[in-house]
């Protein structure tokens, strides 16, 4: 994570700084908060998937990922489960705060592949909103942050207003047939290990996405999903793998298949994790070449 002497953090914000004010803050899940904020945009204006760079304390800063923008109106979505110094700094503003925010021009991220696996943990779902289009679990299109107003919503509303509570079939992992059409209308999958509480809710927003709960060290749910993809079906070394997971969940189906035209991937979020699926998705065959990474946070590192 970020980390300078005051006195640097006090140029860079005087060349890329901006004043962006608190619209409004909801929290989507639990261990997340979704900022809309009023920002003056860079050169060439906000993307989806611009970095911004927010200054925490006069030391740090932390980076986050822009999901939504609509002119100077951008949305970001924070995962606060780890209570570092970031997720601290999120779950403390309010409306009409104004927060120090850092940002240059969009450079896209590298992302391989026409029918790309993007792998990840709470940390890169803001990222993957950006980069893989989705409705919502009503089938409507996200919402424009400029048609919002300065109220905030009670704590578990998602975009529409309304906390859903189970009126789909989501189990663990997805929404029923929904995630099938969503893949294969963008040709990619992305599967994101989320706290076990955030399953719900995530997967009535973005019905396309597979949710898994987090459980044991990070990155164990996602590392024994894909190694259930690369094995044989009928193997009990799958069958294990599959243990490892929520065994009423569609991660019973053969997730090989979801993986068979695969020819890209992006991997984000834990150091180590990345490591190892970036190892399991060699040792599949997929060339080193198609395969990009970005950690965000690290094991023995102050988190986010």
């Amino acid at each position: 994570m970020p980390k300078a002497p005051a006195v640097i953090g006090n140029l860079f914000a005087a060349a890329m700084g901006r004043t962006a004010r608190v619209l409004r803050t909801t929290t989507p899940a639990p261990g997340f908060v979704e900022l809309t904020l009023d920002a003056p945009p860079p050169a060439g204006g906000w993307r989806p998937g611009h970095e911004v760079q927010f200054r925490v304390s006069p030391t740090l800063s932390r980076r986050y990922t822009v999901h939504t923008a609509d002119g100077p109106h951008i949305e970001i979505l924070a995962a606060v489960s780890s209570g570092g110094p970031g997720a601290a700094f999120v779950k403390a503003l309010r409306p009409g705060d104004e927060v120090s925010a850092l940002a240059a021009v969009h450079i896209p991220l590298r992302a391989p592949g026409t029918r790309r696996l993007h792998l990840g943990d709470d940390s890169a779902l803001g990222t993957f909103a950006a980069l893989v289009p989705a409705t919502t679990g009503t089938g409507v299109a996200p919402r424009s942050p400029a048609a919002l107003d300065t109220a905030t919503l009670p704590t578990g509303t998602l975009d529409n207003g309304t906390l859903h509570s189970g009126a789909h079939d989501v189990g663990a992992l997805r929404v029923g047939g929904m995630e099938a059409r969503a893949r294969a209308e963008s040709g990619h999958v992305v599967v994101v290990e989320v706290p076990a509480a955030a399953v719900e809710p995530l997967a009535a927003r973005w019905p396309a996405f597979r949710f898994l709960p987090a459980n044991g060290a990070p990155g164990d749910t996602v590392q024994s999903w894909l190694e259930s993809a690369a094995l044989d079906d009928t193997s009990a070394a799958r069958e294990n793998a599959s243990a490892a997971l929520d065994e009423t969940s569609a991660t019973r189906e053969n997730a090989s298949a979801a993986l068979a035209d695969v020819d890209g991937a992006l991997l984000l979020g834990h150091a180590q994790s990345i490591q190892r699926q970036r190892r399991a998705l060699i040792n599949r065959g997929l060339s080193r070449r198609v395969i990009a990474t970005k950690p965000y946070w690290s094991t023995g590192r102050e988190g986010l």
